[in-house]
């Protein structure tokens, strides 16, 4: 049995997920630790102790439920600072067979990866799209097939070397090691998406407290990726700010409890009821009032998020749909306003689909698709290709071993 963990150094909270892969192929939640995080700021640490305190409090947790110490784990990155690009390479098959090796794929990366970066910039990924076998596209693994040139698309993803550095420093002062620094959109659409979503073209959003993540598929690779520096948390400040409530927190209840995306959804007489800051005196205010204020942040957020769709799909339509997790997709109408917002595309909410047994539905929280989404990618380094695990509604029995062989081939610098 091999354990893999992930941890997700998020804007309002620190997750960290240890899961176990059984001998039977099943996965199974061991550990799981939540702490709330003061230290990052859309997506950037900028309070380092404040964050290893919250990473400390998180792994403590997980490894008081697993029973054992965690001291390695795959961390999740996103911010500003994440740029992505479609680059090209080719080489010539020079060997005496004409075969193309492992070695040969290697070499058409590096030369895709010859992109020009200033010095205070790195490659987080290099991701292979899809291999041109002496002009016959669109070929998924080339290896031992005959050919005299190797073309390769790659989808590279830099980040800003200081940001990482920040990363793995949090982590291992806290006692962790990072196996790997991975983009947290493309850990959550590890967790969310199908692979017929990913085939027929989809876009990802996922609304966290900082920052909202876009990734966009297409012929079932990565096509683009971005950040968008507002969150679901900016929502809370908005209502803080408008109706000067008791506390942060405060403002925070009342936009789960009482919030709504999209005004058409609330009646005219629906009031809702807070603590006003300084006297603590209850006060009631027109759901319509709040959702104005709630409205206005949401269509913000997709809004930006609709225009990185946009870089990597020319008409802005991704023909599977967009799909939003985080926690900040639970938000009553967020669906329904995104709809309105991408031209009436198919939009759906939803958690992590992947089945882990232990944790029962608390595993499916839109919440923790990014934490679930880097346990599998470590996960996906560790567990032969044959293996499947059982997927929500039986849909995708065999889900494993395409994602398996999606991310196998990544190299990071």
């Amino acid at each position: 049995m091999a354990y893999v963990v992930g941890l997700d150094i998020g804007s309002t909270k620190v997750c960290c997920l240890a899961i176990e892969l059984t001998a039977s192929g099943s996965l199974r939640v061991v550990g799981h630790g939540i702490a709330p995080c003061k230290g990052v700021r859309r997506g950037t640490v900028e309070d380092i102790d404040e964050t290893v305190r919250a990473v400390r409090v998180a792994k403590e947790a997980a490894e008081t439920m697993a029973g054992f110490a965690i001291d390695s784990a795959y961390v999740g990155v996103t911010g500003e600072h994440i740029l992505s690009t479609n680059s090209k390479g080719a080489i010539a098959i020079s060997n005496v067979t004409r075969e193309i090796t492992e070695g040969d794929k290697n070499r058409a990366m590096q030369t895709a990866k010859q992109v020009v970066l200033p010095p205070d910039r790195e490659i987080l990924h290099a991701i292979p799209r899809h291999y041109t076998v002496d002009g016959h596209k669109g070929v998924a693994n080339p290896v031992n097939m005959a050919a005299s040139r190797l073309e390769i698309e790659a989808h590279i993803v830099t980040a800003g070397s200081a940001f990482l550095r920040n990363a793995r420093r949090c982590a291992e002062r806290a006692g962790i090691a990072p196996a790997e620094l991975v983009l947290e959109p493309l850990a959550a659409s590890m967790a969310v998406l199908t692979p017929e979503e990913k085939e027929a073209g989809v876009a990802l959003i996922d609304i966290g407290g900082g920052t909202a993540d876009v990734a966009v598929f297409h012929d079932g690779s990565i096509f683009g990726t971005g950040v968008v520096p507002v969150g679901a948390h900016h929502v809370t400040k908005d209502i803080y700010m408008m109706f000067r409530t008791a506390s942060i927190e405060e403002a925070e209840r009342l936009k789960l409890q009482s919030g709504c995306a999209l005004i058409d959804l609330v009646g005219e007489d629906e009031v809702a009821s807070y603590e006003e800051m300084s006297s603590n005196a209850k006060r009631s205010i027109p759901k319509k009032l709040l959702t104005e204020v709630i409205q206005a942040r949401m269509e913000e957020i997709l809004e930006l998020a609709r225009d990185e769709i946009r870089k990597s799909v020319r008409n802005g339509a991704p023909a599977g749909g967009i799909v939003l997790t985080g926690g900040g997709s639970l938000l009553k109408g967020t669906v329904e306003l995104a709809r309105k917002i991408m031209n009436d595309l198919p939009v759906r909410a939803s958690g992590p689909s992947v089945a882990l047994d232990g944790y029962g539905d608390r595993a499916r929280h839109p919440g923790l698709s990014t934490a679930v989404g880097l346990a599998l990618y470590g996960a996906s380094k560790l567990r032969p290709e044959e293996a499947v695990v059982e997927v929500r509604d039986g849909a995708l029995a065999k889900m494993w071993s395409k994602a398996a062989s999606a991310f196998k081939g990544w190299k990071e610098d």
